[in-house]
C-alpha cells in the first residue's frame, strides 16, 4: 500500500551556503480528506475502502462517520416497529 499522505518536501532554505543541513528531504503528513498537514502528534485514522485506503485526520472522520450512517433514538425504533406491525 503506498503513503499518499506521506510527502517528501524540500525545507531547506541554506544549502547554497552550508552544503547539506538535512532539510531537503523532509516527510510531511497530510490527511487524504482534507489535504491539511498534520502535526506529528495528531491522530489519523485509516478508512480501508473497495479501491483504495484513506487516511483521515479526526475532523474528516467525524465528517466521514456523518455520511455513512443514520443516528436515531431508541424510541423512534420503537415507534417504527409498533407501525409496522398494524
Amino acid at each position: 500500500m503506498g503513503y499518499k499522505m506521506i510527502k517528501i518536501e524540500n525545507d531547506c532554505s541554506c544549502c547554497e551556503r552550508c552544503g547539506n543541513c538535512g532539510a531537503k528531504r523532509v516527510p510531511h503528513v497530510y490527511c487524504d480528506g482534507c489535504g491539511a498537514e498534520v502535526s506529528g502528534d495528531s491522530k489519523l485514522i485509516r478508512i480501508v475502502g473497495a479501491n483504495d485506503d484513506a487516511w483521515l485526520c479526526e475532523d474528516c472522520l467525524a465528517e466521514w462517520v456523518e455520511s455513512v450512517t443514520v443516528t436515531t433514538y431508541a424510541a423512534d425504533l420503537v415507534r417504527e416497529m409498533h407501525a409496522e406491525d398494524v
